[in-house]
């Protein structure tokens, strides 16, 4: 249902050890060079939400391999993640509480796995959209690579259709939220949310 959107509802699909899957790893690679528009690149990014899954695998079979992880406010998460699934597949039993645990055991997953990185680097959605430059700086630092300059940064790129500058669109999401679907997200997630800083401030709930 929504994979990869909830893709830790079959999180063994996914999840398997750096030795194992040699064949298909090479399978992987292969496809992955005949979908990139420069094959002859020194780099490639590849941003599937299942990678975090499996991203000592990763690391086994595509060295060197360069992890960066975007942390979101949860509860914007599982609602973006809730909506979407709906729109696509129609309502379906305890979604939001399944997107809450996309979003928790994603980072779970991730936490564990960390420690054992040769390359890993953890941001925030949030900084990102607050100052895009002083993030990419970071980001392109973390690779080795020339910076983008500023002004690439402040043009409005097209995402699921449309144009926006880059911004925090986390506000919006978290004033429809109801008090119901707080304490749905909370069940699951509430002590990731707690480590992160997530809270919730200023909005006022409906139902």
């Amino acid at each position: 249902m929504g994979v990869p959107r909830l893709w830790v509802e079959k999180e063994t699909l996914f999840r398997f050890a750096p030795d194992e899957k040699m064949v298909e790893a090479a399978q992987v690679k292969k496809n992955w060079i005949d979908l990139l528009d420069k094959p002859d690149a020194p780099f490639a990014m590849e941003k599937s939400p299942t990678n975090a899954a499996r991203m000592l695998w990763l690391q086994r079979h595509f060295e060197p391999a360069y992890f960066i992880h975007i942390v979101r406010n949860g509860y914007a998460v599982a609602l973006g993640i809730h909506d979407k699934v709906l729109a696509v597949y129609g309502e379906k039993p305890n979604l939001l509480q399944k997107a809450a645990n996309q979003w928790a055991r994603s980072l779970e997953i991730t936490l564990e796995d960390a420690p054992k990185f040769s390359h890993f680097l953890e941001i925030r959605y949030e900084d990102l959209t607050a100052n895009p430059f002083k993030t990419t700086l970071q980001i392109f630092d973390f690779l080795n690579l020339p910076p983008f300059s500023p002004q690439i940064l402040e043009k409005k790129y097209t995402i699921h259709g449309l144009q926006s500058e880059i911004k925090n669109k986390n506000s919006s999401r978290l004033a429809q939220m109801t008090k119901k679907q707080r304490g749905i997200i909370e069940v699951r997630a509430k002590k990731l949310l707690k480590t992160y800083g997530y809270k919730i401030r200023r909005f006022r709930f409906f139902g």
